[in-house]
């Protein structure tokens, strides 16, 4: 079924939305150790470049809302290359990379006196933290995976109150140094789940209270190989993640409390063929993913409860085998919002709490995919990019129907692109491309299209990324 049209007016959340530039020539802002950077740690950080120092770490704060470099933390005139922003209590915890160190962990108190490296973890240049590595936090510290250089890649933590870095334990000591790869962090009735290898038993799924004995693997899904769990998601008591056990069941949901007996298989596709499923969301009292059932319908919308309940939501995609791959899940409001294909185009697709088992089409382009991507929650309305006749644009939903924010690249065939939509302060910001400067931060406000500098040493194109609200 089809619900709500597009409209491609501007439009506000309540009265109007408007826009405002944050962009580079000629700013009044001050960079790097020079600026003058106010007291206190909440603010917008994010990694930019403004064409001298390279990408670096950089903040934006209230009142004045003026971007400033926090510091050059590579002095070379190379990269640090700031990732994974967290924060636990004043304190922001991120990585970089210095020539000397390569990358490792670092803290700010939000002045450029307050950036500091915590630790090196592995001596010398060689990385301690890799890139793209999470950083997260469970009980009040920081959970990671990091190399020492002498045991390989594996679980470690950052004792705030103690002020220490230490390895948790050694997972894999069967072959030395031999790297456990801890990933997919994900906290679940206050315990920190994740996938790890023993050198052993393959990837699995493991526990951590935080302390050597307390890390332990939950089961050994996969006797012959590697279970490879993945899409962790914590519901009402229950751990759901996508694993394989190798041959009896092949690759379906799972579901465990985590503490006693082994995870039970939510076995969708009958038998030893694979459901393959994938983007596990809780919404409600169940968790939606895409997976391919029993009946050659291909990848569609499914459900299951804590109790092993499960049922396909909708056949998106009434061609035999052709599957609508849902994916970009985001929950916001009463709603659970994705993408599909439909088997004529990709579209805006949802699941309301007053209608769980009925999904329906959102129509944003009616003649055409309108692909929408970086799907996210602004105070309970769903902003996302999404494309029509002027390509692809910032959106939202206003309870009824999608709205188009604004065209921000108004030239033919053009889309402006944007990206990591993020809540500050009652504010939307987000990178995008306009007609006349590459990507930008922009903000969302009801005060009407205002443009404001950032200084970024006359450079258009500073291309802010890893937006994190702290």
């Amino acid at each position: 079924m089809t619900e709500g049209n597009a409209n491609s007016g501007t439009g506000g959340f309540a009265v109007v939305l408007g826009l405002v530039l944050l962009w580079g020539p000629g700013g009044c802002g001050d960079r790097g150790p020079t600026g003058s950077l106010p007291p206190g740690v909440s603010g917008l950080y994010f990694s930019a470049d403004a064409g001298t120092d390279g990408r670096e770490p950089w903040i934006l704060r209230s009142p004045g809302l003026s971007p400033v470099q926090l510091m050059d933390i590579n002095g070379t005139g190379g990269s640090s290359d700031p990732q994974s922003f967290v924060r636990i209590q004043d304190t922001v915890y991120f990585t970089a990379r210095t020539a000397a160190d390569g990358r490792e962990l670092w803290r700010t108190d939000g002045t450029t006196a307050g950036t500091e490296q915590v630790a090196d973890i592995n001596p010398g240049n060689d990385d301690g933290i890799a890139d793209g590595a999470d950083l997260t936090v469970f009980k009040g510290d920081l959970y990671f995976a990091a190399d020492d250089g002498a045991t390989g890649t594996e679980l470690w933590v950052y004792d705030v109150s103690g002020e220490q870095v230490r390895q948790v334990r050694d997972i894999n000591r069967a072959v030395s140094p031999g790297s456990s790869d801890p990933a997919r962090f994900t906290e679940a009735g206050g315990t920190l789940f994740f996938s790890a290898t023993n050198g052993t038993d393959g990837v699995e799924l493991w526990r951590t209270d935080g302390t050597p004995a307390g890390t332990q693997q939950v089961a050994d899904i996969n006797s012959s190989g590697s279970a490879d769990p993945d899409y962790l998601t914590y519901l009402n008591g229950i751990l759901f993640f996508g694993a394989t056990d190798g041959g009896p069941r092949g690759r379906e949901v799972w579901r465990s409390d985590g503490t006693s007996g082994n995870p039970v298989a939510i076995d969708i596709n009958d038998g030893s063929g694979d459901s393959n499923p994938a983007h596990i969301t809780a919404f409600g009292n169940f968790v939606y993913f895409g997976a391919s059932g029993p009946n050659n319908n291909g990848e569609e919308l499914w459900r299951a409860d804590t109790s092993g309940f499960h049922e396909m939501v909708e056949n998106i995609n009434i061609e035999v085998g052709g599957g609508s791959n849902p994916h970009n899940f985001r929950v916001s409001g009463n709603r659970l919002f994705f993408a599909a294909n439909d088997g004529i185009v990709v579209g805006f697709w949802t699941v309301s709490s007053a209608s769980l088992q009925e999904a329906s089409q959102l129509v944003v382009n009616p003649n055409g995919d309108s692909d929408p991507r970086e799907l996210a929650d602004f105070g309970g309305t769903l902003v996302f990019q999404a494309t029509d006749a002027d390509g692809a644009e910032p959106w939202y939903f206003d309870g009824r129907a999608p709205k188009q924010i604004d065209d921000l690249n108004t030239a033919q065939g053009t889309a402006s692109l944007p990206r990591e939509f993020t809540d500050f302060e009652d504010r939307l910001f987000f990178t995008a491309t306009d007609d006349s400067v590459a990507r930008q931060l922009w903000k969302v406000t009801s005060l009407g299209l205002d443009p404001i500098p950032i200084p970024s040493n006359n450079r258009s194109d500073y291309d802010p990324r890893e937006l994190a609200a702290l």
